[in-house]
């Protein structure tokens, strides 16, 4: 059974991978002891780089090493040291909990190029799980990701994101502001889909989907065209990257409104197709410009 002064089994499993014989400092936490280099931490990390270089009265020694405490558990001890001295196994870097419990020691301890290696990680998570990663960015104060993540956000309504468990775990301002920018962001796409911009060029005779009725030249595509284009503008307000601007059984479904018109049948698939790609592109563009807007008071560290 572990003591408040030796740290049980499993515990002190942590330290193996970190342990050396010629270490000249001791890293202490929750009694796990980590038996590394001074150079080696002086080099990762500006703040233990400053710490050696003062002079100690060091009274705690181990087989005559320095032991310095640190406020850091075990197992986030264990992760940061391991990816100093490169050795990333046992360490599960596709993680979202690890990743944030091992982003928050490099910044305390001004580890600059392992945090930034380590935001570099969470960022090839937004896509897959941009909530948590948005979550994870504002606990550990990385405005760039959380701005990243709340764009792949978009592809949920809002249900989605109140419901998450994780989101909670943010200030209740960054919550507002990324609804309030999925709202800003829906409203932005929705209007930039202009329908008579989109719906006629200028008429020509040859055009397969205008009809000579007397003296009028009818456009026959209005409808199945009008129709597509408001289905799309109403999916973009609520859930602005995930509307299925190419889906196969969408655009079958309003091409097929073609059917009394040979000639419409047989180019109005291939051109919802394109009109699906410009739609996209505009949507993309429209929502590019929208801002985040997190300050330094919406994140918890």
């Amino acid at each position: 059974m572990a003591t408040d002064n030796q740290p049980d089994a499993e515990l002190q499993k942590l330290a193996e991978p970190v342990q050396f014989d010629d270490a000249d400092i001791v890293l202490q936490a929750c009694g796990v002891d980590f038996r590394v280099h001074k150079l080696i931490l002086s080099h990762a990390s500006s703040v233990f780089k400053d710490m050696f270089s003062l002079p100690r009265n060091c009274s705690t020694l181990q087989e005559g090493i320095p032991i310095v405490e640190v406020t850091e558990d075990a197992q986030t001890m264990h992760d940061v040291l391991s990816l100093i001295y490169l050795n990333t196994h046992g360490v599960d870097l596709d993680e979202l909990s690890t990743l944030q419990r091992v982003l928050l020691a490099p910044r305390k301890y001004s580890m600059d190029n392992l945090h930034s290696m380590i935001g570099e990680i969470l960022r090839s998570h937004a896509n897959s799980d941009p909530i948590h990663v948005f979550v994870v960015a504002c606990i550990t104060n990385h405005p760039e990701i959380a701005h990243l993540a709340a764009k792949e956000i978009l592809k949920f309504d809002y249900m989605h994101i109140i419901n998450a468990p994780e989101i909670h775990r943010v200030r209740a301002s960054a919550l507002c502001k990324l609804l309030r920018y999925h709202h800003a962001c829906g409203e932005r796409a929705s209007k930039t889909i202009d329908q008579r911009t989109i719906l006629c060029p200028v008429a020509r005779h040859n055009d397969p989907y205008i009809r000579q009725s007397g003296n009028l030249m009818v456009d026959c595509r209005e409808l199945w065209w009008d129709g597509y284009i408001d289905h799309i503008k109403q999916q973009v307000k609520f859930i602005p990257l995930q509307a299925d601007f190419n889906s196969v059984g969408l655009i079958r479904r309003f091409s097929d409104a073609t059917k009394y018109f040979s000639a419409c049948k047989m180019t109005a698939f291939q051109n919802l197709v394109e009109l699906g790609e410009q739609l996209r592109m505009q949507v993309q563009e429209a929502i590019a410009v929208v801002q985040l807007g997190l300050d330094d008071d919406d994140f918890l560290s």
